[in-house]
């Protein structure tokens, strides 16, 4: 014969109500950590407490530690720009459109800010627009920017720069231009 517990209605509310409320109030916790840039979006800005030279050879040594390699960088004008490579996400109809981002150090409030713009390589635009003699035109780039739909090269090359910006060890914020 089956064994049946009797529960009272009343403490059978209660522990609904008690589970709906803790689930009301995990969900929003962890979308409050989550870094959301604004529609339009250009640049990434890192705020360090760091001093400008330390900031530039510590952004430096991030985007190394990430694969990264560079094209240039100015000691002086404490600027480094990286080498076109492919996203780690693919995106409509699954191109891969090389991106390369320039990270600038200047003195910020307190400490530095590292200041994060990109831009991606339109090859397949130019392999469409050929001579018609087998030779391809140089492929354009565009600036990366945080809009338009689902996985369009602009937006994943800011979402490349923005983890750049997330997994710098040495931030104490984030902001956007």
């Amino acid at each position: 014969m089956p064994m049946f517990v009797n529960l009272d209605i009343c403490a059978m509310y209660k522990l609904v109500l008690s589970l709906a409320l803790a689930l009301c109030f995990a969900i929003p916790a962890a979308a409050e950590n989550e870094v959301k840039p604004p529609k339009g979006a250009t640049a990434v800005i890192i705020t360090t407490a760091q001093t400008p030279d330390n900031a530039y050879i510590g952004i430096g040594q991030h985007l190394v530690s990430m694969g990264y390699s560079f094209k240039s960088s100015s000691d002086a004008m404490r600027i480094i720009t990286t080498e076109f490579q492919e996203p780690n996400t693919k995106g409509v109809f699954n191109q891969r459109n090389p991106y390369s981002i320039t990270a600038s150090v200047m003195p910020g409030e307190a400490g530095a800010k590292i200041k994060i713009v990109g831009k991606y390589s339109d090859q397949d635009m130019s392999r469409a627009l050929s001579s018609g003699f087998g030779t391809y035109i140089d492929a354009k780039t565009e600036p990366a920017t945080y809009e338009g739909p689902g996985n369009n090269s602009p937006k994943i090359t800011f979402k490349e720069m923005l983890e750049v910006a997330e997994s710098y060890p040495d931030k104490t914020g984030i902001a956007f231009e």
